[in-house]
């Protein structure tokens, strides 16, 4: 495990809220940012390191690179 301080520092920043299905939300990134406090990376490991199912938000779309209008393969 990484030094606590950086964890230690940055588990207690971020505001957690309900959302209109009873599900427990932490503050966003973007929130944070307006408050002027970094992105808090190793807190947010950690909790999606334990975080109990998948969460589709973070799972990142297939995507296909274009270059000049054709795919990206080889053979394109």
């Amino acid at each position: 495990m990484p030094k606590l301080g950086g964890i230690t520092g940055q588990l207690p920043v971020p505001k957690w809220l309900k959302n209109e299905k009873g599900r427990i939300g932490i503050e966003s990134k973007l929130s944070l940012a307006r408050r002027g406090i970094p992105s808090p990376d190793f807190a947010e490991a950690l909790v999606l390191t334990y975080a109990p199912e998948p969460i589709e938000d973070f799972v990142m779309p297939s995507v296909t690179p274009v270059f000049g209008g054709r795919g990206a393969g080889l053979l394109s």
